[in-house]
């Protein structure tokens, strides 16, 4: 069976798009949430400007049609020979050394801009050489520079073609530097603004990822003095607080005493972190307070009390135990008992419905001390086995 990809869209809110660098590239769709709505809005980007500078695609408009023109890039082969170069002279700066040659591509408006696509080996050499090379279209034609010593062989490579905005007469369009950039400061720019795009990209709003407490489920009647609590989070926290008190960022549990919890005053811990960005997550935690669901296989007594249901075995829950499996041997019956607050219990047994009648209601008080009251149900037979039993 072969492989299954699945391609994920880069998507946000606009408040987060609003906020970021990222150039989206030329023909990748990006994603607009509007929660609020229940709505999914769609840009294309073009390589040059940010997603707040791009228009929406508009379902039947020409905008949709005029957007993937301008956005999907035209892929091309470029040869810059060896034997081509000539010295040109920087406007800017006449102390940087500059080679250009003029390369001959179909399909070339005064629009177009070319991104040379060298392979990885090439960057190396490139930055081996310490080489950068810009595009420019001026007019319409494409002109390749070699900024900083003269390239001694011949490259061929891979570059796109990506339509742009309407440019006034004279006006250039550069296209994507490649290689190792001509100044210190330039190289200070570039290094700026790709880390800041790297981290539009890799960013991740904080999460807690679990917070949790050693204190377990507790039957109802017992009280909890002492608790830790812990948690993990996907990244040091900027800040972080505990039911609103600040927490050192670094920290990963908490411990706690002189408490008095009780299933009728049990707390809820808030724990929040916030990252350099603002986003925030929030988790709570809270000791869970059961009374037990008793059951077993027992002769039948003279008088159904808390000390018969204590001697059944207990799981402590919040709803009836289902299935649930006892042996009853001879002269043995097969008993059930749950609080009344749980409603009435209906059993099946063998895949047939009935085989238990309620015989008693009494008020329970369990081991720690707890009181409320018990139905006490008893099969119809005896020394049935092993048998399971479906509660509902």
């Amino acid at each position: 069976m072969g492989s299954r990809y699945i391609t994920q869209m880069r998507r946000g809110t606009a408040a987060q798009w609003d906020k970021a660098t990222i150039i989206p590239l030329p023909g990748e769709l990006v994603v607009e949430i509007d929660e609020e709505n229940n709505l999914h809005k769609l840009k294309i980007g073009d390589g040059i400007h940010t997603y707040s500078e791009l228009a929406y695609l508009t379902a039947g408009d020409e905008l949709v049609t005029q957007a993937l023109a301008k956005a999907i890039p035209h892929v091309v082969t470029v040869t810059l020979d060896v034997d081509k170069w000539t010295e040109v002279t920087c406007e800017t700066d006449p102390n940087l050394g500059y080679y250009g040659q003029v390369v001959a591509l179909d399909d070339i408006t005064a629009q177009s801009r070319l991104d040379l696509q060298p392979n990885a080996d090439m960057l190396a050499e490139f930055q081996q050489l310490e080489l950068a090379f810009v595009t420019e279209n001026k007019n319409g034609t494409i002109t390749v520079y070699s900024v900083g010593d003269k390239p001694i062989k011949t490259y061929t490579m891979q570059a796109s073609i990506v339509e742009t905005e309407v440019v006034a007469d004279n006006d250039a369009i550069v296209g994507i530097t490649v290689g190792t950039p001509t100044s210190t400061a330039e190289l200070n720019d570039k290094v700026a603004t790709l880390e800041t795009q790297m981290a539009d990209l890799l960013y991740k709003a904080i999460s807690i990822t679990s917070f949790s407490h050693n204190a377990g489920t507790k039957e109802r009647g017992q009280t909890v003095t002492d608790v830790a609590l812990s948690w993990a989070v996907s990244k040091t926290p900027t800040t972080l607080t505990l039911d609103g008190e600040a927490l050192d960022v670094g920290a990963r549990s908490k411990a706690l005493t002189g408490l008095s919890i009780t299933w009728d005053n049990n707390k809820t811990w808030t724990l929040k972190a916030t990252d350099d960005r603002d986003a925030a997550s929030t988790k709570t935690t809270s000791i869970t307070f059961y009374n037990g669901v008793y059951y077993g296989a027992t002769v039948a007594p003279d008088t159904y009390d808390s000390a018969f249901i204590l001697g059944l075995t207990k799981t402590l829950r919040g709803n009836k135990l289902s299935p649930f499996t006892a042996t009853a041997g001879e002269g043995q019956y097969i008993y059930y008992c749950v609080p009344t607050r749980f409603g009435t219990c209906t059993f099946t047994v063998g895949g047939f419905t009935g085989g238990f009648t309620l015989v008693d209601t009494i008020e329970f008080t369990n081991g720690s001390g707890y009181v409320e009251n018990y139905y006490i149900y008893k099969s119809d037979s005896a020394n049935l086995g092993q048998t399971s039993v479906t509660v509902a």
